[in-house]
This record gives structure tokens, sequence and C-alpha cells, in this order.
């Protein structure tokens, strides 16, 4: 048997636009493609499942379809939805709980499944044999139980213990992007509001080219220039506001990231309102020798505001279950200390801060502290937007 190309290359990024796109139904029709590609599965559900005939949510199911047949989704809705032999499976081992994922064996006996006029009624018409689910809210929520069911047509292998353990690390985030996106079709936004909403939650880019000169920038970077709020733009380049306190240091990452190649994360402070953002300086590759910098682009400049630390190290600490002391660090990090500062303000000593560090990490799925700040950046302006 072939081996699997290696996954979580793009981890990262995808756990960004999953919270990116929590604000919009439609937004996640990319998330669920993606996730299902990486498990080999052949459709997907996001589905929202009443809390009770009777209860104050939509009486009906509610779903995002990938490659799955209207014709049985309007089937399902109507009818089969009350003869899920998965759903009552789950509820009847206590697999319904927020951020748990589940194969179909754990839920109902392979045998009994095949046997289920679910599975020869309905299933079977649907071109669905196996199944992998994360659920994404409880009956404790508000919305009803929610979950992401994604499938393989008969004939496929099960979903793998290397599948499920991808899942599993994205569980957490597809969690809080639903009550996201369900809490702002509770409220009935506006189409305009659900634009206002994503905005928000959409990083300032800047594309450079190998002089510093600003080739485009997206709609939250012409907001920054107008204002000219950490950025500015001069004679067609690229500038650091004047008012930071870390002016050179942002002068000198534009040159290196776009002369030679070089990438950098750094925070800066507006002296005039002490506001902070994250930024960024990502080179791009060069496609070949004869054509350096692919469409003259030599660097995006990503530039992400940051909300008080307390507030995104106390989400984060509630968020991957962080410990009272590894919340105190993440928070002087945040505040922009290095570890040995950090251990001195919290009067340990440095082998303890890594320890401390080393576990944030992995609870955090983060690799060094630059993925750990532009995470935590990432769920300081999800705050903002929330409160907006």
């Amino acid at each position: 048997m072939a081996t699997r190309p290696t996954r979580y290359c793009d981890i990262d990024d995808l756990v960004v636009r999953i919270h990116a796109g929590s604000f919009s139904a439609n937004a996640w029709q990319p998330i669920i493609r993606e996730v299902l590609r990486e498990v080999e599965g052949d459709s997907a559900l996001l589905l929202r499942m009443p809390s009770s005939p009777n209860g104050t949510t939509e009486s009906r199911p509610w779903a995002v379809l990938e490659q799955f047949d209207p014709t049985s989704w309007a089937a399902y809705a109507k009818e089969w939805f009350r003869h899920d032999v998965w759903f009552y499976g789950a509820q009847r081992t206590g697999r319904i709980r927020s951020g748990c994922v589940s194969v179909d064996e754990q839920l109902v006996e392979r045998r009994s499944f095949l046997a289920s006029p679910f599975f020869n009624d309905f299933a079977c018409h649907a071109n669905i044999d196996r199944m992998v689910n994360v659920c994404l809210a409880d009956a404790r929520s508000r919305t009803g139980v929610a979950a992401l069911s994604l499938y393989r047509n008969p004939g496929k292998e099960a979903f793998s213990p290397a599948d499920v353990k991808l899942l599993n690390h994205l569980a957490r985030h597809l969690a809080v992007a639903a009550r996201n996106l369900f809490h702002v079709q509770s409220i009935r936004f506006s189409d305009a509001l659900r634009c206002q909403a994503l905005d928000a939650v959409t990083a300032a880019v800047f594309a450079i080219d190998s002089s510093g000169h600003m080739i485009l920038t997206n709609r939250m970077g012409e907001e920054l220039i107008r204002q000219a709020r950490w950025v500015c733009h001069h004679n067609g380049a690229l500038l650091p506001g004047e008012s930071l306190r870390e002016l050179s240091i942002f002068r000198n990452a534009l040159h290196r990231a776009a002369a030679n190649g070089v990438g950098s994360r750094f925070i800066v402070t507006d002296a005039a309102t002490n506001t902070q953002a994250l930024i960024v300086a990502a080179p791009v590759t060069p496609t070949s020798d004869t054509d350096r910098w692919p469409n003259g682009v030599a660097t995006l400049i990503w530039v992400t505001p940051i909300s008080t630390p307390e507030d995104t190290a106390c989400d984060m600490a509630l968020l991957f279950v962080l410990t009272g002391a590894e919340q105190h660090l993440l928070r002087r990090l945040i505040l922009g200390d290095d570890l040995r500062d950090a251990a001195t303000a919290l009067n340990v000593s440095i082998h303890t801060a890594r320890a401390q560090l080393k576990s944030v990490f992995r609870k955090t799925g983060r690799r060094s502290q630059g993925q750990l700040l532009a995470l935590a950046s990432r769920l300081s302006t999800i705050r903002k937007s929330a409160r907006s």
C-alpha cells in the first residue's frame, strides 16, 4: 500500500481560516472541502440538529453540504434524522461533547448499522458507508447539537487513527468557530453586518516588491494607511508609522525581507494610543532563477491588531486548558518579554519557564514563540469582532 503524504503542512493556515470564516456559512464551504480532502473523504455535512421537537431552535436540521446529494439531504431533514443510528449511538455512548471526535463503529456496532433501516433505506441511496464525526456543540448549547460529519462511499476503508488525530487537532477550533457562526445566525445579522464581522477578523495584508514599493493591499490595509495607523504610504513605498516605538525595528525588517528574503515576527506599539499590533514579514519564494519574484511580489506583510494580553491569555487558557502558571507566562510573552525576562518577572527559573513554554507548545500545537504569538493575535482579533 502506498504511503500517504505527511499532513499538518498547512495546519496553522487552516486554523486561521477556520476562525476567520466563523461568521459566515458561505465561508465554511472551502474549510469543509479542505478538511474532507485531508482525510480523503467523499462527502461531508456541517449539521445542526434541533435541541428538541418543540424547542426554541429550528424544528428541522440545518446544514452546509459538500459533495452531498441535495435530494438525500432533503430526505434526511424531512424524515431520516429521527432514525439516525449514528446520532443515537453518540447519545447512548456519551460522545455528544463539544470537541469530541468519533468514528462510526464507536457509535454503533458495524453489523447493527448494516442491518438498520437507516443504512438500507437512506445511507445506501446517499452513497454513504463510513463516517467520522466532530461534535461542535452539545445539548447544553441553546442552538442545539451540531457536528461536522465526513463520509466515505461504499467499498472504502474506515477512517484511520491518523484521520482521527488530525481531526482532534482541529476539533476545538472548529467548535469555537461553529459557536460564532450559530451566534450570528441566532441574532440574524444582516448581510452588511456579516461582512463587517468578517472584515474585523481579517488581518491587513500588504504585498511589496524588492525595493519596498507596495504592489497591492486588502480593504483593512487601505484603512490602516488612511488612518496612518502602524503603517503609512509615501512615494509608493510601504513605511512604518512615525509614532511607533519600534520604528527602527520595523524599518529594518522591511528592508531585510524585501532585499534579502529574511522573514520576521515582532510586536509594535503606537506611542500615541499605546495600542499594539503583530507584524509578520513573510518573503515570497522565487519561482525560478530567471523570474526572481513572481508577479513582482517579494514579501507579504501582515499587520494584526492585538487586544489586551490579559484577555488573550485568558481566552487561550480556557481554550487549551492551560495551567495558571502557563497563563501567566503566556501573558508576559504577549506583552513582548523574551523567555528570560518573563522568568524574571514571574520569579521562576529559566528552566521552569522553558518547561512551561514546552507544555504550552504541546497543548496549542505550536512549535515556536512566533507561531504562539501569531495564534494569540488571531484570537484577540476574533474577540474584538465578537464585541463589535
